[in-house]
């Protein structure tokens, strides 16, 4: 029972590591799983049957050994191994470079017609890369309060407060580091029950703001730099309200979004256009908060209509169901 326990075990293992690693498994590897126990004709040829039932290239595989089993010398089934190896390894490598060019065409794709969208959508909208928070009303309502919204942030743990790279992996591109943190509150209208029970009064305050998509607390904590980039649609724009703001250096730190440069100040308010380049960076040795918001963009009519539509297309994908589903666990 051992014996066959030990052959089972050596089979599927070294099975596994040559159709998982493409080739990359070496030859000895597969000699010595086998070389103690191959006289057991029958066992190995019962254990590649059960193996069988797998992933296609995996059927293709194992179907091929049980078919060249009976008879054979160890050399012979060594070199069979090594022809399937490589085998699996040019389908794989195939299997790969389709999908890559497919998500690639899908990306470019995407990009035009969201650029092209957005020339139609922004008609009539202001094209500034900074707007007067005072233009919307509820802004004077967030700053009143920005203590409440500080003490709750406050009254956080800092475990509780994950890197935002965690909660979704494509912020590592402009946050090698990962010191660029994010307590989620709202992803792109999904409540984080979680979280928001956590900060009851500013979750109050967030849901009296029209057409809000977005909340979180975001951390820069000191060193923390965050590479050029723009965000995805700018049928959303994005509102800063400064909680906790470096004592000393301030210039240090800093957000500049289309070349022009802004240093926040405690309990003041930032609203900009984050589909336009922009960068931040806190190169001090205390911690920058803000309260972050995304809300949606205000639009003429009937393009307020299809805003909403493709906001709502957005929250569906695989990006924000991920920051949502992390935030929450």
């Amino acid at each position: 029972m051992k014996q066959h326990q030990s052959l089972f075990s050596s089979i599927y293992t070294a099975t596994f590591v040559v159709i998982s690693r493409g080739g990359a498994c070496p030859r000895c590897h597969i000699f010595n799983a086998f070389k103690d126990s191959f006289s057991d004709v029958h066992l190995l040829i019962k254990a590649i049957s059960i193996l069988g039932s797998g992933h296609s290239l995996q059927s293709f595989y194992i179907s091929h050994l049980a078919s060249i089993i009976k008879g054979i010398t160890l050399l012979s089934f060594t070199r069979h191994l090594i022809y399937l190896n490589n085998c699996a390894s040019i389908i794989l490598f195939y299997q790969y470079l389709w999908a890559s060019c497919y998500l690639f065409m899908i990306n470019a794709i995407l990009k035009f017609l969201i650029s092209l969208l957005e020339s139609f959508l922004l008609i009539g909208s202001s094209k500034a890369a900074f707007f007067d928070a005072a233009a919307f009303v509820w802004t004077k309502k967030m700053e009143d309060n920005y203590l409440i919204i500080r003490d709750e942030f406050l009254a956080l743990q800092s475990t509780q407060i994950p890197s935002f790279a965690t909660l979704s992996p494509e912020q590592e591109r402009i946050n090698e580091k990962q010191d660029w943190k994010a307590f989620v509150l709202l992803a792109y209208g999904n409540w984080v029950d979680k979280n928001s029970k956590l900060c009851p009064q500013t979750t109050q305050l967030l849901k009296e703001i029209p057409a809000i998509k977005s909340a979180m607390f975001s951390v820069l904590a000191p060193g923390t730099v965050l590479i050029p980039h723009r965000g995805p649609y700018r049928g959303v724009l994005r509102y800063h309200l400064a909680l906790m703001v470096p004592k000393q250096n301030a210039a240090d730190c800093a957000l500049i979004v289309d070349h022009q440069k802004i240093s926040w100040q405690e309990g003041s308010a930032y609203v900009f256009d984050d589909g336009y380049e922009h960068e931040a960076y806190n190169r001090t040795s205390e911690p920058r908060v803000v309260l972050f918001i995304d809300f949606e963009r205000p639009l003429l009519f009937p393009f307020n209509f299809l805003n909403r539509f493709l906001i709502f297309v957005i929250s569906q994908t695989p990006f924000i169901k991920r920051i949502y589903r992390n935030a929450g666990d």
